[in-house]
């Protein structure tokens, strides 16, 4: 808790809409951070609720603040801000989706790590980008003419044991949101990735 029994974090103080240089950043919870420094020629921002920090607002404007906590692993989460992380977003599937075009990209979703539907597309996209990494040129030329095409899908448990272990990219999640630090999330499967391992 920061002093005053508010949350330890970093409060940013400026007037609504100004600029970014017209702001106060302090740190009251993270000794790592620092504020960024005012560009050459300006002047840096007058201390939070001073008289001077408020002649800085734009006319016709109030004070704003806002925190900003530095990241850290879900298990250490403040009970405050745990109770904002959004929820409610899981989806059902009508049917069950049809098999995947082996000749097209699949993004495997661990079937023993639940997510949100929020957070499942999140860690498709990292899967993506992982594969995207790995491609040559070439390949990724070839993706793009045909528009990033792509399935996520949800193996079985054996099936995700046989994906995590054959030498496709993995998402490990970092553990700030919902899941435990180094779950394996995504296995990113593309078939220039896939005819690589098999030959």
């Amino acid at each position: 808790m920061a002093p005053g029994g508010g949350l330890a974090g970093i409060t940013v103080t400026g007037g609504a809409g100004s600029a970014p240089d017209a702001a106060e950043v302090t740190d009251t919870g993270h000794a790592e951070s620092t504020a960024p420094a005012a560009p050459t020629g300006t002047a840096p921002a007058a201390p939070a609720g001073t008289a001077a920090a408020a002649a800085a607002a734009p006319a016709g404007t109030a004070p704003a603040e806002v925190r900003v906590f530095p990241p850290v692993p879900l298990d250490g989460w403040p009970k405050d801000l745990a109770r904002l992380q959004v929820s409610g977003t899981e989806l059902d599937d009508p049917e069950p989706a049809p098999p995947a075009d082996p000749a097209r990209p699949v993004l495997w979703l661990n079937p023993d790590v639940a997510m949100s539907a929020g957070k499942a597309m999140a860690q498709a996209g990292h899967g993506a980008q992982l594969a995207w990494w790995e491609l040559s040129p070439d390949e990724r030329a070839a993706w793009r003419a045909d528009g990033f095409a792509l399935a996520v899908r949800t193996p079985s448990r054996e099936e995700w044991k046989r994906l995590a272990e054959s030498g496709l990219p993995v998402v490990r999640d970092a553990g700030f949101t919902e899941i435990a630090p180094g779950s394996a999330t995504v296995v990113a499967d593309h078939p220039a990735l896939r005819a690589r391992l098999s030959a």
